[in-house]
């Protein structure tokens, strides 16, 4: 059994609904699905249950309900709030399992997650994506701050919290949730670009299990390894699980660096299996309106 973790907030029921069904179709395996509540509708969660009892080997999502304002309080926001914390509850929330994957709910899957889940942590309290665009010389004076001011690995690059594999059990007893909240209190406004994660890369620094970029990419990697890594274009497309998606969402945006965005139109085969089906199209065209004034 595969245990998968999605946080759910207003207004990305959409985005999870593509998710959930693009895993649903590329796995084999039996997946339990543990959904954070963040304050979603009704309706939101009887969507997403409708979705998983189309395929047999998902389960009917187990919810969790939470305050995040009062969990986080006094930590560093994103623009959408403190919503982006939630995912560190994991092992305060769910007790009966000692290893969960965290995923975003921008993403669509091109393979197995089985492959994620079989990745052995070797011991670590975590396994996560390093951020390979961060290596480009134009990035050099942002690592420098967050290595020297943020104190982040000096010998790593920066990851990404977008997909995170938690050994719950070391996280409990460790208590990481905890000093987690620490340091989003401690540093508050020094680190509200992206808060969670600058936090969660101080707390780990190299405390962690790598895994491969190839097979979680994010946008900006994927733009690496086209233009920089070309050898390994290849090799990605073929290995890939997991495509995030980050701030270029393929249901606004067309060309990335003047080339067609990688995978936009899977993304659009599996939104069209979705109650969101329309919703999509009219964000893309309002985009594709708006893009063609300037």
């Amino acid at each position: 059994m595969i245990h998968v973790l999605f946080s759910a907030s207003k207004n990305i029921t959409s985005w999870l609904s593509v998710a959930i069904i693009s895993m649903a179709e590329n796995t084999n395996s039996k997946v339990t699905l543990h959904i954070i509540d963040n304050g979603i509708t009704n309706l939101d969660r009887k969507i997403i249950e409708d979705i998983c009892v189309k395929y047999k080997h998902l389960s009917k999502p187990k919810w969790y309900f939470i305050d995040i304002n009062k969990e986080f309080s006094g930590c560093a926001s994103w623009t959408g709030g403190l919503d982006t914390w939630s995912r560190y509850l994991a092992p305060n929330l769910i007790k009966n399992i000692d290893k969960i994957i965290y995923l975003d709910s921008d993403i669509i899957f091109t393979g197995d997650i089985q492959r994620i889940w079989d990745i052995d942590l070797e011991g670590f309290p975590l396994a996560v994506v390093p951020e390979i665009f961060m290596g480009a010389d134009y990035m050099t004076d942002k690592l420098k701050y967050y290595r020297d001011v943020l104190h982040f690995s000096q010998k790593n690059l920066s990851f990404s919290v977008s997909t995170i594999i938690f050994d719950l059990k070391k996280w409990r007893s460790e208590k990481y949730t905890e000093k987690l909240k620490q340091i989003g209190i401690k540093y508050g406004e020094e680190i509200a670009g992206a808060p969670d994660q600058y936090a969660m890369n101080m707390l780990f620094a190299d405390n962690y299990k790598a895994i491969d970029t190839a097979l979680v990419p994010t946008t900006f990697d994927v733009e690496w390894f086209e233009s920089v890594q070309k050898d390994r274009f290849s090799e990605m497309q073929n290995q890939m699980v997991i495509r995030q998606f980050n701030i270029l969402k393929p249901w606004s945006e067309y060309l990335i660096n003047n080339r067609p965005m990688l995978h936009f139109e899977l993304f659009w085969y599996y939104a069209q299996k979705t109650p969101f089906a329309d919703y999509f199209k009219v964000k893309f065209m309002i985009s594709m309106y708006e893009k063609l004034k300037k």
